[in-house]
């Protein structure tokens, strides 16, 4: 009952890479090799994020089980400051490694249509994150079918957003292989969209809300967060 719609949502984490890398090989062998290329070194970094907010669900849990709400809500709004905190770090480190791209070995017109790729894709780190720290709530306390939903929307809805904009239809510009990586970060956006608006507007949640979230940061809990999820972080990679 709890641990399925996990593991779906997880799983799903990588099926708008895989949707990238389908609708590239459409378009030749250069694009699909350039997708490739950019969702991998994309990917290091995305699957860092991933391991390092996955421990937020067991704090969740305690917080629950003992039947502190607003400790949980209170927890969910640090959670979210380390998530923007380590996806603006994560860009950082990103665009600095781009004159490193051409050391990887890829022939001229890969690297060139990768990086392109690369430069758009890089973005949605930031509205993963953010999707991933609310998804550990909502796993966490038990309504593990609410992120997974969203994710599962959000993979079928990928599909058809890279045929829309890599071909041009309906009015949208024809953008090739970026409109691949552009349809992924407004999938990624709006999942993440959903996923808060959910959370915060749903009755069942308020209970969590009652305190207001402010500017005020409980550095203890954020070292809590860090300890744990960043030894998780590098075991995800390895």
């Amino acid at each position: 009952k709890l641990s399925g719609p996990i593991i779906i949502g997880q799983v799903g984490q990588f099926g708008s890479g895989r949707a990238d890398s389908g609708r590239g090989g459409a378009l030749g062998a250069v694009a699909l090799g350039a997708s490739a290329f950019g969702n991998s070194v994309f990917a290091i970094f995305f699957v860092f994020g991933l391991g390092l907010l996955s421990p937020l669900s067991a704090l969740f849990a305690h917080s629950a089980g003992e039947g502190t709400y607003p400790h949980g809500g209170k927890l969910l709004q640090h959670g979210l400051l380390v998530a923007l905190v380590i996806s603006v770090m994560m860009i950082l480190i990103l665009y600095a490694s781009l004159p490193l791209l051409p050391h990887l070995g890829q022939t001229p017109e890969i690297l060139q249509t990768g990086t392109s790729f690369f430069k758009i894709i890089m973005w949605s780190i930031v509205p993963s994150m953010i999707y991933q720290t609310y998804k550990q709530f909502t796993d966490g306390i038990g309504r593990t079918k609410i992120g997974m939903v969203v994710m599962l929307i959000g993979v079928v809805v990928n599909v058809p957003a890279n045929y829309i904009l890599i071909h041009g239809l309906y009015g949208f510009p024809r953008l090739g292989l970026n409109g691949s990586a552009t349809a992924t970060l407004i999938v990624r956006i709006l999942m993440a969209a959903a996923l808060v608006a959910y959370v915060h507007l749903h009755p069942q949640f308020h209970h969590y809300m009652k305190e207001k979230w402010t500017h005020r940061f409980d550095h203890y809990l954020i070292k809590s967060v860090l300890r744990l999820g960043i030894p998780n972080g590098f075991t995800f990679l390895f």
